[in-house]
């Protein structure tokens, strides 16, 4: 969404001003359900910050298993969002071919 409302500049890089992501539809979780999606989204988004904090320090086979757990919990946070949204089979299906 903010490829199609925010500037683009040299490199491929887009703005993320204020005046293109303030009316971004984010979902605040409003029930204990959800609350507790949103919880274990942001877990994960921890444990990948760590994984890719640690690819820094180790040799190339380390670097490749950390990156691909990360890619693991990637997935599951995708799995995730789309619980938290509702998002039903048919729209994943849009979502992911797109």
């Amino acid at each position: 969404m903010v490829r199609k409302i925010s500037t683009r500049f040299s490199g491929g890089f887009f703005a993320y001003n204020k005046q293109y992501i303030q009316n971004l539809p984010i979902m605040l979780p409003s029930d204990k359900n959800k609350e507790a999606i949103a919880n274990q989204i942001i877990t994960m988004v921890d444990k990948i910050d760590t994984l890719y904090k640690d690819v820094e320090s180790h040799d190339s086979t380390e670097k490749e298993l950390l990156n691909r757990e990360a890619k693991v919990y990637e997935e599951k946070i995708d799995q995730l969002v789309y619980d938290l949204y509702d998002v039903g089979e048919n729209e994943r299906k849009i979502i992911e071919n797109s």
